[in-house]
């Protein structure tokens, strides 16, 4: 009875955690060096890629202002030829 408890422990455990035990060769194992490496790493990844999100943000600032000053700059060529069409008529 107590090898069915521990059995039925040990694949509730394996369930839980959602991966299946490693073997323990070397091959498997990382290096705390490893470890380090890969966690600064993954550091440096989300250190670029919100550095990346702020120059696209800042981008698209500026292309919106571009666009509004591009507007603003159709609409005088617009009133000048209205005022020069009424002026020549």
């Amino acid at each position: 009875m107590k090898a069915f408890l521990a059995g039925a422990a040990v694949i509730l455990f394996v369930l839980l955690i959602g991966s299946e035990p490693q073997s323990h060769s070397a091959e498997n194992q990382k290096t705390p060096a490893d470890k380090t490496t890969s966690i600064t790493n993954q550091v440096n990844s989300i250190q670029e890629s919100a550095n990346v999100a702020e120059k696209k943000y800042e981008e698209t600032k500026i292309n919106r202002w571009l666009m509004y000053f591009t507007a603003a700059l159709a609409v005088v060529a617009v009133l000048q030829l209205v005022t020069f069409i009424y002026q020549v008529g």
